[in-house]
């Protein structure tokens, strides 16, 4: 689901619900796995993907069903579809360290679950792929 706020400049953002798991029918995201989602999301959004200008956030939401993503620009599900698809790729792929998992940067640096993220980025990915026209 998208969501659109037009700003005062002529600016508007947009908020997708990027869930990876189904509200009140899937188990929610443990909180280390969502938090290593959260890490290494933030760092593919925003120093790799070619929309790392237009991110402005990526969160987890409350429920732990996946995150809120923010961008600048009047955008659609269609238009984010490759980079969240590739963010996903980034995840599975990522070995070794937590990117900002110490405690100069992050203040909760102990609770991570890479294997549990990358489960979670596997079985979203698939999902994405099966159906990409699903409005998010």
């Amino acid at each position: 689901m998208c969501q659109k706020k037009a700003l005062s400049g002529n600016l508007v953002i947009a908020t997708f619900d990027l869930r990876f798991k189904q509200p009140s029918i899937d188990d929610p995201i443990s909180p280390s796995a969502l938090h290593t989602l959260e890490h290494l999301g933030e760092l593919y959004l925003r120093t790799l993907s070619p929309r790392k200008d237009e991110m402005i956030h990526f969160g987890p939401m409350g429920s732990r069903t996946g995150f809120h993503l923010i961008m600048k620009g009047d955008l659609r599900s269609q238009d984010v579809y490759e980079m969240v698809v590739k963010m996903c790729d980034f995840i599975i792929m990522h070995s070794g360290e937590i990117p900002g998992a110490n405690e100069h940067e992050c203040s909760n640096c102990l609770d991570h679950d890479l294997t549990g993220a990358k489960l979670c980025a596997i079985e979203y990915s698939d999902w994405l792929r099966n159906d990409p026209h699903y409005e998010y």
